[in-house]
């Protein structure tokens, strides 16, 4: 997510803040079947909005870990015998900054 300064805005209290355009997309490694790194794909998904006790990460370094390939390769699904929902999203390790934070988060 990047979050790009457009113009001055002079608020009630006369301090001048920024009004910003926050970009609306983001780009995920997905994948649509079981199967090896040939099956993985960029795809372009909407930012969602931090819902209640969630927080929004503007995501500097993203990796594809051991759990990451297990999924991809539907170990879950084959030791469970669930039906496999795609497409997966994958990369759970990543830092970045805090951008959002939903009603109900607790520090």
């Amino acid at each position: 997510m990047t979050i790009i300064p457009l113009i001055p805005d002079q608020s009630a209290n006369g301090l001048y803040g920024l009004i910003c355009a926050v970009l609306s997309a983001m780009q995920v490694v997905v994948s649509d079947e079981f199967g090896g790194a040939a099956t993985q794909r960029l795809q372009t998904f909407p930012i969602a909005m931090a819902q209640p006790g969630q927080v929004l990460i503007k995501v500097h370094t993203a990796g594809i870990g051991k759990g990451d390939l297990s999924d991809r390769e539907g170990l879950f699904e084959k030791l469970t015998m669930q039906e496999p929902v795609f497409p997966r999203i994958l990369g759970a390790e990543g830092s970045g900054k805090i951008v959002r934070v939903g009603p109900d988060v607790k520090t």
